[in-house]
């Protein structure tokens, strides 16, 4: 399965539309490909998949950086857990998490960036 999704994505290496691979008529009965880096690659092109793998280790370096233990786990969990599973993003608690942990720690580094640009300003 895995083998057969990945020879569509290099087919067709723009993807072939949302639903492809949940739809088995369009896909020859095949099942999902649980792999949600394939799944992004095969329904939605390999510009899409470029752009999730910039978020994510985005997200994995700039916890590591700001010294976000929690936030770091969190994103190499989710990394990690796309290789198993499709549907990263079907469940709600989920994306409730990236949510708050995205907002919680952008928050606190542009205050700390503000804080150190007002610093800078008031210093001149």
């Amino acid at each position: 399965m895995l083998i057969s999704y990945f020879e569509d994505f290099m087919v067709n290496p723009l993807g072939y539309g949302t639903g492809y691979s949940s739809d088995k008529k369009a896909n020859n009965g095949k099942l999902n490909t649980h792999n949600y880096y394939l799944y992004l690659g095969v329904n939605l092109g390999f510009i899409a998949l470029v752009i999730y793998l910039i978020y994510v280790v985005y997200n994995v370096k700039f916890a590591y950086n700001h010294d976000q233990f929690y936030y770091f786990i969190f994103a190499l969990l989710f990394l990690l857990e796309g290789f198993f599973t499709h549907s990263i993003f079907y469940e709600r608690p989920i994306i409730i998490c990236l949510a708050f942990f995205d907002s919680l720690v952008y928050r606190k580094n542009t205050t700390v960036t503000n804080t150190k640009s007002l610093k800078l300003i008031s210093t001149k």
